[in-house]
């Protein structure tokens, strides 16, 4: 459920530039995420939409740096502003978090998620 939120935001903010655009986006990360995960992340159940808002937030947020234009920085700036401290969800977590042992947040899936958008960013700097 806490991923909802951000899933609309992120997904919203991405879509302005096109369905075509966004559907592109949206598979690149899926997959490069999903490749880095299966070969580098531990032997545990990796589920959830987390590694995919984690993508979008890398890609919004790298986007300005490989395609600037004024709302490429604005919308940077603004999902940093209200989304960065999710930035702490890449490390490995301990204790309870919101009603979850931390132990079993899969911490890689938000790892390569970010590293993914980051790249996706960077490989769709053209358009």
């Amino acid at each position: 459920m806490s991923n909802t939120i951000p899933l609309i935001v992120f997904s919203v903010l991405i879509s302005l530039k096109g369905n075509q655009y966004f559907l592109k986006v949206t598979v690149l990360i899926i997959i490069i995420s999903g490749v880095l995960l299966w070969l580098m992340g531990r032997s545990a159940y990796h589920i959830g939409a987390s590694g995919l808002i984690f993508g979008y937030f890398g890609f919004l947020l790298l986007r300005m740096f490989y395609s600037p234009s004024l709302s490429t920085i604005i919308i940077s700036v603004g999902v940093f502003i209200l989304y960065g401290g999710i930035i702490f969800g890449i490390f490995p977590q301990t204790g309870i978090q919101a009603g979850v042992r931390g132990e079993n947040i899969s911490w890689e899936g938000h790892l390569f998620g970010l590293i993914s958008g980051i790249a996706v960013a960077k490989m769709m700097n053209k358009e």
